[in-house]
């Protein structure tokens, strides 16, 4: 509960800080949004702002990289919840 209560906390002071207009375009505090966002399992919304960081630098290679493992964690977790073709489901024919 503490964890996520300072990751909530800093969530919070980074958007503030977004909300100002000098750091409004500044693709490593974006980044760090992304960031907050995985440590509180909000991927969506990293992966939002990990785009967004990537729009404003297209060299930012660790907004890549954070986001080519966030998509490829999600692939996974996907393809992990999917049933194998060999199992029968509960709606297979026994």
């Amino acid at each position: 509960l503490r964890e996520t209560s300072r990751s909530l906390e800093r969530l919070n002071s980074l958007i503030q800080r977004a909300g100002t207009r000098d750091q409004r375009e500044n693709p490593e505090l974006l980044r760090e949004l992304g960031s907050a966002c995985v440590d509180l399992g909000r991927d969506d919304e990293a992966r939002a702002w990990y785009r967004l960081a990537i729009e404003k630098d297209p060299l930012d290679q660790k907004s890549q990289q954070a986001l080519f493992r966030l998509d490829a964690r999600m692939k996974a977790t996907t393809k992990s919840r999917e049933p194998h073709p060999d199992k029968p489901t509960s709606s297979s024919p026994r």
